[in-house]
């Protein structure tokens, strides 16, 4: 089966099309960004807000802890957002170059 690829549109064409309101879109967004936080908490992915959180308080920015793990900023920004999955070992990695102690806990029921 051949995808006729002319008719193809964006995440952005298909939200303006079924939100063709300024306001509704607005609300889509923030709704959207309210389920995806909750969601974020019910999973324990609050490792990414954590992470920011550590950052900021060291006064460090995404490119100076990038730099010392020998990365891009956009990874660590992609980290920040929970937009990338990461193995314990980067996790540690992103931790120490931060500089905050940390203990990293695997709970299963």
């Amino acid at each position: 089966m051949k995808i006729d690829e002319s008719k193809l549109i964006s995440h952005e064409q298909l939200i303006r099309k079924y939100y063709p309101d300024l306001k509704d879109r607005e609300k889509f967004y923030k709704e959207a960004e309210e389920t995806r936080l909750e969601l974020r908490k019910k999973y324990g992915l609050d490792i990414a807000e954590k992470v920011e959180k550590a950052r900021i308080a060291e006064g460090l920015t995404q490119k100076e802890v990038a730099e010392r793990i020998n990365t891009k900023p956009a990874s660590i920004s992609r980290l920040e957002r929970g937009q990338q999955n990461i193995s314990v070992e980067y996790l540690a990695k992103v931790l120490d170059a931060i500089g905050r102690p940390y203990r990293i806990t695997v709970e299963i029921d």
